[in-house]
């Protein structure tokens, strides 16, 4: 028979789902803290508040900063888990490659308005120019490799 853990806080005595219905703390939030070495006392008590960035006098939680920088969140969350200071977190903007403008015979077009005119993917154009270092020219003149199927 399998017996559901039991965690005590304060002479009480109950299991996760239980502590959850108490402090309204998750019952995911509450497993993934207790399995993860939390003392039972702050894995209940700890608010569940998202984290607040103070960036140029304004303290926002990360979601926030998001919507304002108009960086994806993930985007932003790879940064602080890379160590980025938080000035350059938030204040670089967004690396789009296919924003980057280019201009070839006098018209200037998007990287990904260049692809669709010359029929090709867009990870074909950039790696072309930014991966092997070809030119403009040749990087928009050359036609795309067939591919070829691998036989089975």
């Amino acid at each position: 028979m399998h017996r559901t853990k039991r965690y005590r806080y304060r002479g009480q005595s109950h299991t996760v789902q239980e502590w959850s219905g108490i402090t309204g703390i998750s019952v995911e939030t509450l497993h993934y803290r207790l399995t993860h070495g939390w003392p039972v006392k702050r894995a209940l008590t700890q608010s569940v508040e998202p984290q607040k960035f103070l960036y140029r006098g304004r303290s926002r939680t990360l979601r926030q900063w998001s919507e304002i920088t108009k960086i994806p969140l993930n985007t932003l969350r790879t940064r602080l888990y890379q160590k980025w200071p938080l000035e350059r977190v938030l204040g670089e903007p967004r690396h789009d490659r296919t924003s980057k403008r280019l201009t070839y015979r006098g018209k200037t077009r998007t990287l990904r308005d260049w692809a669709r005119a010359k029929r090709m993917s867009q990870h074909t154009l950039y790696n072309r120019l930014f991966t092997y270092g070809w030119d403009l020219e040749r990087a928009l003149t050359e036609r795309p490799a067939r591919r070829r199927r691998r036989k089975q």
